[in-house]
């Protein structure tokens, strides 16, 4: 009889035991700090993961985003309910966060963050060849490339200028700068995960003013333009800006501006043959050579050739034009400074003005 309850009590402990089951750990995937309730097996009861999986910064160190479960308003209790482990959570790039349900409890949980590049230290900025500068930054061996941005008053914004697509290089030139503009240059690194570029953020700003100094400034405006004249202006205003010439080095037309032809945007305009008036390509350019010609000769360049129209002209006196045919009559001019200078020309199609400065 003793024996037969004996066996009673234990086959019932076996089927209590039986009965226990694993309590799941589940929560979504999102990136974002996440407070989810979730069902246990077989009744009403909730459960909760919270993590702040926010973008980091790259420190040299691992990073371990803190983890915290509740279940019944009851915190549960790391490497006895639940295990945690990091993946990839200590250079740039996406890391991932297990967690591993254990004891009492079951299921894997994968919670995912970036870690951005380390802020990009700018060196220096300095001026370059006249009209350049050259940015200079501290390499970042964990970073994929950076993004170099550029401020002037003219912008009066920060323009995105280059994307460096290695991490070894650590310089960049900035040509075509304007004289006299004050110019503030940035850097940021960036990581590639799968296509997505990780932003670092921007380091110091570097300041930089390119010194020079006004040589000449001359306007020359048309009594009537029309549309197609302005059209040529403007192209050829376009070919003329930004024109270095160094000691000894000339400003030759005919390879400035080339041929005035419809591939390059020139529209058909009254031209001057013969003390004739006809219609042909690149019709009114002849008021900016001359608008350059007035400019060289106000700072004092050495004119080579130069050419009068056969014809009155309305935007300059009589002897101050300078009239250009490709092949035949061309406007030349020496820089015969001991500095460089550097040529910036704008239009509006009926005006166009030119300034000549010293580098």
């Amino acid at each position: 009889m003793k024996k037969s309850k004996k066996i009673l009590i234990l086959c019932l402990m076996i089927l209590s035991f039986a009965t226990i089951t694993k309590m799941p750990i589940i929560a979504n995937t999102s990136n974002a700090t996440t407070t989810t309730a979730y069902k246990h097996i077989g009744s009403k009861t909730r459960s909760k993961i919270e993590i702040n999986t926010k973008t980091r910064t790259y420190t040299g160190k691992k990073i371990t985003p803190k983890v915290t479960i509740y279940r019944n308003n009851e915190k549960l209790k790391n490497r006895k309910d639940y295990t945690v482990t990091y993946k990839n959570n200590k250079n740039p790039g996406k890391a991932t966060i297990t967690i591993k349900g254990i004891g009492q409890y079951t299921g894997t949980v994968k919670k995912y963050f970036y870690i951005r590049p380390k802020a990009t230290k700018l060196y220096s900025a300095k001026v370059y060849n006249y009209d350049q500068a050259k940015i200079h930054w501290k390499r970042d061996s964990k970073a994929d490339g950076y993004q170099i941005y550029m401020y002037s008053k003219l912008t009066k914004k920060y323009v995105k200028i280059k994307t460096i697509k290695d991490n070894k290089t650590t310089y960049y030139i900035k040509r075509n700068l304007d004289p006299d503009v004050k110019y503030i240059f940035k850097v940021r690194a960036y990581k590639k995960v799968k296509g997505k570029k990780i932003y670092g953020y921007f380091g110091n700003r570097v300041k930089k003013n390119l010194p020079s100094k006004l040589l000449s400034e001359i306007t020359l405006t048309a009594s009537s333009s029309g549309a197609n004249r302005n059209t040529n202006i403007r192209q050829a205003s376009k070919s003329c800006n930004n024109v270095v010439l160094r000691p000894g080095e000339r400003f030759v037309w005919s390879k400035v501006v080339g041929p005035a032809t419809a591939s390059k945007g020139y529209k058909k305009a009254t031209i001057f043959v013969n003390k004739q008036h006809k219609t042909d390509y690149g019709g009114g350019i002849c008021q900016v050579s001359s608008t350059v010609y007035q400019a060289a000769k106000g700072a004092k360049l050495k004119i080579i050739e130069r050419h009068t129209h056969s014809l009155p002209v309305t935007y300059t006196t009589k002897g101050n034009d300078a009239t250009v045919a490709h092949g035949s009559l061309n406007l030349i001019f020496e820089n015969n400074k001991s500095y460089s200078v550097k040529i910036k020309m704008t239009s509006n199609g009926k005006s166009c003005t030119c300034k000549i400065y010293r580098m």
